[in-house]
């Protein structure tokens, strides 16, 4: 088959990258489509990845003429699409199953947002998609019946101990070897889904920097540009060992939902720090249930200050991490194998998993 994927994020990237693999192991012809969007072009030429960036534009900072980036996008994929004789479109953004649908192809879309969480998608993207696959703790309202749920985390894609292997000799680029170190996450939050929402600010970031200077080496990694008593902590990390520099790390505080999610998945003490806490399926799990992550609302600034005291004082918090990730990757399925047996036999895949949902665990 010709397949496309459309890599919208830098996670996506990591999300699908085993599974082209497989899938062109298998004799599929691959195109990959992108738009400029944070790091994901970068990545991609540090892992010598052919593309085709279909927008090439800019985001503006400023949330303006969204609807108009977004049919100018979808129309060049659409002719991309076509041009290609592709048979089915993979992603793991919301608004390209609009050209897949008039382009007559289906589409896979992989989410881990709640519909109540990002409206926009919910209402203009999903309905278009012809499937959607997300893990379980994943509330999809009113697009349930059109959802296929997975005993799985996203990131487990390319997280899972079977696919990641982290490397301590990486730690040597940044002189970090027997170095104890935090990382500091800041986003832009300038997406769709992001209106109104609070996340690390100058001011928080400094009082984090003071509480743990002394304790390790503080690295800042920041979307945004910072002032010159934080700027100072800024490191340059090549993207692909940002996972591993994760895994290494003593504490991650972030307001990025995917970098906590990700350390939550390695096993490092993670914070999350945004207006999205307790709105999320996913974490809920991750934060309440399995409890192997903390997240805090901006309107509790001395509560943050105070779990970063309390999460570095307890001796055996990693150690109850590292049992609890075991047991979570134990019991999920390799969703890389899944992912590539449900694209490469879509639609018959689809029917079997509606069908008999436990199919799926032939997969560990």
């Amino acid at each position: 088959m010709n397949i496309a994927f459309n890599i919208a994020h830098p996670s996506h990237y990591y999300l699908f990258r085993k599974v082209i693999a497989d899938l062109k192991c298998s004799g599929n012809n691959i195109f990959i489509f992108i738009k400029t969007k944070d790091i994901v072009e970068d990545l991609l030429k540090e892992n010598n990845v052919e593309y085709i960036n279909i927008y090439p534009e800019s985001k503006p900072e400023k949330k303006n003429n969204l609807i108009k980036r977004v049919l100018i996008k979808n129309t060049r994929l659409y002719k991309c699409l076509i041009s290609h004789n592709i048979d089915i479109l993979v992603s793991g953004a919301s608004d390209v199953a609009q050209a897949s649908f008039l382009a007559g192809i289906p589409s896979i879309i992989f989410n881990d947002d709640d519909a109540s969480v990002v409206p926009l998608s919910a209402i203009f993207g999903w309905p278009f998609a012809s499937v959607l696959l997300v893990p379980e703790s994943c509330r999809m309202g009113m697009l349930k019946l059109k959802s296929i749920h997975y005993h799985a985390y996203q990131k487990t894609a390319y997280l899972h101990p079977e696919i990641f292997n982290p490397d301590p000799e990486i730690l040597e680029k940044y002189n970090l070897v027997s170095k104890r170190y935090f990382l500091i996450r800041t986003v832009s939050l300038t997406a769709h889904h992001d209106n109104k929402i609070r996340g690390l600010d100058n001011y928080t970031i400094e009082k984090i920097v003071n509480k743990l200077k002394f304790r390790g080496e503080v690295i800042i990694s920041s979307e945004r540009n910072l002032p010159e008593n934080l700027s100072q902590y800024q490191k340059k990390l090549d993207y692909s060992d940002i996972h591993h520099l994760i895994k290494y790390c003593a504490l991650l505080i972030a307001d990025s939902q995917s970098m906590t999610h990700e350390a939550a998945l390695l096993g490092t003490p993670s914070i999350r720090y945004n207006d999205f806490v307790g709105r999320m399926g996913v974490f809920n799990e991750l934060e309440e249930e399995h409890k192997i992550t903390i997240g805090i609302k901006p309107e509790n600034p001395a509560e943050l200050i105070k779990k970063i005291d309390d999460t570095l004082q307890n001796g055996d918090y990693v150690h109850y991490l590292n049992r609890k990730i075991k047991e979570i990757n134990a019991e999920v399925i390799n969703l890389a194998s899944f992912a590539s047996w449900f694209i490469e036999n879509y639609p018959e895949s689809k029917k079997k998993m509606k069908k008999n949902p436990d199919y799926q665990y032939r997969f560990k």
